[in-house]
């Protein structure tokens, strides 16, 4: 568990800047409602960015995922098995769309209150 702790700190400080120009748009977006957390733990899994009321986790990729596409796909199987949505964004699209991507992410925080969603055990 320390080791986790570690890298979980030590991704924090190194943060791309995509993520944190996110990460800082979405505490200005309806955040009494909607509160994300970074670097979260999930089965196992370290996340970008999650809303756990809304069972909404966002992953920002930087190249990760094109470098190892079948982690990636098992990863966020596991993830929407424990019930989550996990929602991809490019780094560059981060950036370069702002807020496009805050407009697709409130988009799916207003699913969670159309559609509930089933979680397993």
């Amino acid at each position: 568990m320390h080791y986790l702790r570690r890298q979980i700190d030590h991704r924090r400080l190194r943060c791309v800047q995509a993520e944190r120009q996110l990460w800082l748009a979405l505490q200005g977006e309806d955040s009494a409602r909607y509160r994300f957390r970074r670097h979260h733990l999930v089965a196992g899994y370290l996340v970008d960015l999650i809303c756990i009321p809304a069972r909404l986790i966002v992953e920002i990729d930087d190249g990760r995922v094109q470098a190892a596409p079948c982690y990636h796909s098992a990863r966020t199987r596991m993830l929407e098995t424990r019930g989550y949505r996990v929602r991809r964004f490019r780094s560059e699209e981060v950036l370069l769309r702002t807020q496009r991507v805050l407009a697709e992410i409130t988009n799916e925080l207003g699913r969670d209150a159309r559609e509930p969603r089933a979680v397993s055990p």
